[in-house]
């Protein structure tokens, strides 16, 4: 049997016969359908209590009689729910053009005017909530593409969005991207020698930051640790003061330049003041803003080699997050690392640095750095095991 869509007419008849209680078989042959269409038919565009009673499909604005089958199936309503899911599953509605001449257009800027969110709109549109032509009609169109079209053709709207950016991106979208190209092309992990992954010899660091309260605002913890060893060099990095934290997007890439330069400095200074050099041969980081001043750590450390981990793969520096959960235990998620002093973290770090690890035979990991002459000296607070 030929398929064929269901139309208007062919709907409301078979509304009549579901009334008069026809069995779906000869419904089938009268309407040339098969019965697994006709049944299809019935489930995919049947009524609820809400859509008969108070004109709740999107497009109706009429109130739907109750059907008289006990299918709940009515022809006009099946006709509007079917005209609805075309017109949402079609990809020309969900465009914005440049102009503002559209129906849809004129309704973004109106509701953006109205100090309505893009996020707002979109979810507005999705649920039916505003009326389109005198309709409720439900349009997929994305927060994304809404913010799209309000920077690159409606600059003028931005006036009236809560957050003002100049181009609606996530943070590494402001990272130096000449910069990251070359973390990519150059200096990917997987250009770093296979002594690193076997763990065969001491000098190669992973690093990262632990962040404080306020995704870092209150303060954030540097942490290097030295693959073979576990070893933990770690400093502070100062908080955010409420004037920066208060800088609009835009503006803030100065700022993340300072603090990858003050994290440049702090690790630079942590590593040489307590290894000797030769026994620092590489740096493994993540792809953080931070990292931005991995130049400048090169010029000072000539003998050793940078390498990035892949954006989001955290076990590809597994040593230092471990190390980072073990620095937890003292400054655990959500605590103001401004009440943190240097002693404090120093203190720690011994701690941790002094604790018995399987790996190596539950020697600690100062003790292997010690006898293998990789620190420069033994603090007198300190204790070799």
């Amino acid at each position: 049997m030929p398929y064929t869509h269901f139309t208007l007419e062919s709907r409301i008849k078979l509304e009549g016969f579901l009334d008069v209680n026809k069995p779906i078989r000869e419904i089938g042959h009268t309407l040339r359908k098969t019965s697994s269409a006709i049944h299809a038919e019935i489930r995919r565009n049947r009524l609820n209590f809400k859509e008969y009673q108070h004109a709740r499909i999107p497009g109706v604005i009429f109130k739907i009689k109750r059907p008289l089958n006990s299918h709940r199936y009515s022809g006009v309503g099946a006709q509007h729910k079917a005209n609805q899911r075309r017109y949402s599953a079609n990809q020309v509605h969900r465009r914005l053009h440049p102009t503002n001449n559209g129906t849809l257009e004129k309704l973004i800027i109106r509701k953006v005017k109205k100090r309505w969110s893009p996020e707002q709109i979109s979810g507005a549109l999705r649920y039916g909530r505003i009326m389109i032509n005198g309709a409720k009609a439900k349009i997929i169109l994305a927060t994304q593409t809404i913010y799209d079209w309000i920077y690159r053709y409606h600059k003028e709207l931005k006036k009236f969005l809560r957050h003002v950016r100049g181009y609606r991106h996530n943070r590494q979208y402001y990272t130096n991207r000449q910069k990251r190209k070359e973390r990519e092309q150059l200096k990917n992990i997987s250009k770093r020698p296979e002594t690193v992954n076997e763990r065969i010899r001491i000098g190669d660091w992973e690093g990262d930051t632990v962040l404080g309260k306020d995704h870092g605002a209150t303060g954030r913890i540097a942490t290097w640790v030295e693959r073979k060893t576990g070893f933990l060099v770690a400093f502070l990095l100062p908080p955010l003061t409420p004037e920066q934290t208060a800088l609009p997007e835009d503006e803030k890439e100065l700022l993340r330049l300072t603090t990858s330069m003050r994290f440049a400095d702090g690790t630079i200074k942590a590593l040489t003041d307590r290894v000797i050099l030769k026994r620092i041969k590489t740096l493994t980081m993540d792809n953080g803003s931070e990292n931005n001043g991995f130049e400048w750590i090169e010029r000072a450390l000539p003998d050793t080699d940078i390498y990035f981990a892949n954006p989001y793969h955290s076990w590809e520096r597994g040593s230092n997050e471990n190390t980072n959960g073990l620095l937890r235990q003292y400054f655990p998620k959500g605590m103001d690392f401004r009440k943190i002093t240097p002693a404090d973290l120093d203190e720690v770090v011994r701690e941790i640095n002094n604790r018995p690890r399987k790996r190596l035979k539950y020697r600690t990991p100062l003790w292997c750095m010690h006898h293998k002459g990789a620190l420069k000296a033994l603090k007198k607070s300190e204790s070799s095991n």
